[in-house]
Order: C-alpha cells, then sequence, then structure tokens
C-alpha cells in the first residue's frame, strides 16, 4: 500500500511540474517560435525561411512604435504596471521593446506597463497571416497537388485555432486585456498578410517559397513565352 502511495505522489509531483513548466514556457513561445525559425533557415540555408523570421523580428519595432502612438494619442489605454518577465512575451534580458517602455515609463522593469496591443498576440497574428497568404500566393499551384493543398489548409486551420487558444491564455494569464489581443491580432494579421504579398510579388513568389512547391511559370527567365501556339 505504500509503494502505491509513493507511486501516486510521485506521479502527481511530476504532473505538477511539467504542468507548471509548460505555462512557464508558454511566456516566451514568440521568441522561442522566433528562435527555431532562425535555427532552421541557418541549418537548412533557406531564404523563404530567414524573410519569414526577419518579418517577425520587425515587430519588435512595429509594436513599441504603434504602442506608443495609440497610448500618447488615446487616454485611457496605458495598462497598469505588469511582471515583464511573464507577460512580455520575450526571454528575460534586453530587447528594443523594453527599452522603449524604460524610457518612457518611471517604475522598475519588474513593473513596467507592456504597451497597448499585445506583442504577444500581434506575433501570432502576423504569423497566422503569412501563412495565410502563402495558401493565397500559391493557389494555382496547389489546385493540381491535392495532398500538398491538403496539408496547407490543415496548417492554415491549425494556425486559426492556436490563435484563438493564445488569445484565451492571455486573458486568463491576465496580461492583457480583451480589446488590448483582438486588435493586436487584426493589426498582426493584416501585416503578416500584406508583408507576404509584397516578398512574393517582388520575388517572384521564390521568397516566400517555404514548402518548395514547384511553381508554374508563363514566361521563361528572358521574358519569352514557355508555351507557343502552333501556327
Amino acid at each position: 500500500m505504500s509503494t502505491l502511495v509513493l507511486i501516486q505522489e510521485r506521479l502527481n509531483s511530476l504532473s505538477q511540474f511539467v504542468g507548471k513548466g509548460f505555462l512557464y514556457n508558454l511566456n516566451y513561445l514568440p521568441d522561442t517560435v522566433l528562435g527555431g525559425i532562425a535555427l532552421f533557415s541557418l541549418l537548412l540555408q533557406s531564404l523563404p525561411l530567414t524573410l519569414l523570421g526577419v518579418s517577425l523580428f520587425s515587430l519588435e519595432f512595429l509594436h513599441a512604435g504603434i504602442s506608443s502612438l495609440l497610448i500618447s494619442s488615446i487616454p485611457g489605454l496605458q495598462e497598469p504596471g505588469k511582471d515583464v518577465d511573464m507577460c512580455s512575451g520575450h526571454f528575460p534580458g534586453f530587447s528594443y521593446e523594453r527599452a522603449v517602455v524604460t524610457l518612457a515609463t518611471s517604475g522598475t522593469m519588474k513593473t513596467l506597463g507592456l504597451g497597448f496591443p499585445s506583442y504577444y498576440m500581434m506575433f501570432f497574428g502576423t504569423l497566422f497571416g503569412y501563412v495565410y497568404a502563402l495558401s493565397e500566393t500559391y493557389k494555382r499551384e496547389l489546385e493540381g497537388m491535392p495532398q500538398r493543398r491538403a496539408a496547407v489548409i490543415a496548417g492554415t486551420v491549425m494556425m486559426a485555432l492556436f490563435t484563438v487558444l493564445f488569445i484565451i491564455y492571455r486573458l486568463l494569464s491576465k496580461c492583457d486585456f480583451f480589446l488590448s489581443v483582438i486588435i493586436a491580432t487584426i493589426i498582426g494579421f493584416g501585416y503578416g498578410y500584406v508583408v507576404e504579398l509584397i516578398i512574393a510579388n517582388l520575388s517572384g513568389r521564390t521568397l516566400t517559397n517555404i514548402l518548395n512547391i514547384p511553381l508554374i511559370r508563363d514566361k521563361a527567365v528572358d521574358g519569352s513565352p514557355i508555351y507557343v501556339c502552333k501556327s
């Protein structure tokens, strides 16, 4: 009997440890995702992954600018001080966003306001918008590849579901309020969507082709038509 009790206590301790560790790491998920993209872009020598990482990293500056503009323009948007380590979405340490907040807000690093809207949800909104735009950019090719098309659609749906779950998590953790996460997600989605389309159009859809989808071309490199009707 004592052995069974000991096993049960160990399992309970393990489950609590795993649960707390998961929630703790969830706080830093944006930086974790960005670090993973940077690692795989180096290992795979992938320019499309590199540009995705650069697009997400640019939020470090975009969010700080949007936050400062909105808070200075609209009274009442300044959120109360929160634990930066638990709510910022960044690993502990220095970031451009923290530097801006430090200069603009009085108080210690533990109680700084993190700005409106939510950086955490702007990050995942941008990632969702970028992934959704990929399905539009390569729609013509995917129509002839049913299995790849199904995989892309499934990935887009999963990204949408994860975005909703992250919104719920941020509200339950009390790191953000409802308006902050909704506006951040909308801004992020629009930013990711537009950035992907711009990169795709400027590069002939080569620098956003993360999935290495064979591209359908109407013209050769020299501009001459590939398909010529026989006279």
